[in-house]
């Protein structure tokens, strides 16, 4: 079975940018369930590393999830 971080990193870094219609895609996912666990905050910190650029939206999502999982 197939690692679906390491599939969905290479989804969203195939160009090396982080978009806005990409945000929204990751905003869908890590909210579904309500809560931002660290594995997710993981997640989130190695594709934000790894893009050579991200959108103003990502920015702002990754900061926001961040916030939530720390005062959780």
């Amino acid at each position: 079975m197939a690692d679906w971080k390491l599939l969905l990193k290479g989804i969203l870094l195939a160009d090396g940018v982080i978009d806005a219609d990409e945000t929204k895609f990751l905003e869908q996912q890590i909210y579904a369930d309500g809560v931002v666990d660290d594995e997710e905050i993981d997640f989130l910190v190695e594709i934000r590393q790894s893009a050579s650029q991200s959108s103003p939206e990502f920015e702002a999502f990754f900061f926001e999830a961040l916030k939530r999982n720390i005062l959780a």
